[in-house]
């Protein structure tokens, strides 16, 4: 079963930086990394929606 958390960035960021403080023998690399290939996808995502009106906008504006 899987559960989605939603956080802002900030407190994801916190999170990483707690677990990473941690010892290396409670084994949280590869949690830390799943956290952050999820997030690094969502940003990626978000960047992409951001970058498409704008470059719509460009064409149209380029066509008239």
């Amino acid at each position: 079963m899987m559960i989605n958390i939603e956080l802002h960035i900030d407190e994801v960021n916190g999170v990483l930086n707690l677990l990473g403080k941690m010892p290396t023998e409670t084994n949280v690399w590869p949690l830390c990394a799943k956290i952050r290939e999820q997030a690094q996808t969502q940003l990626n995502a978000a960047q992409q929606q951001q970058q498409e009106p704008q470059d719509g906008n460009g064409e149209g504006s380029s066509a008239n």
